[in-house]
């Protein structure tokens, strides 16, 4: 599959999908990712790790 592919595959099923179901599903994915993102921003000197999981916790609370 082709990232083009890929993207429009991705669109088609996350806008099928309730806001709701959306939101947990970014939340998801920003848990998952913090990880290595957090490794990446101390290697390369790049990016904030704590606007990340202020991001978290804002779309947490807006679950809510």
């Amino acid at each position: 599959m082709k990232y083009q592919d890929f993207l429009k595959k991705f669109h088609q099923q996350v806008f099928s999908i309730g806001y709701d179901k959306q939101l947990i599903l970014a939340i998801d994915v920003c848990k998952k990712l913090y990880f290595d993102y957090a490794e990446f921003s101390e290697k390369y000197k790049c990016g904030d790790k704590g606007i990340l999981l202020d991001a978290i916790a804002i779309l947490e609370q807006s679950k809510l």
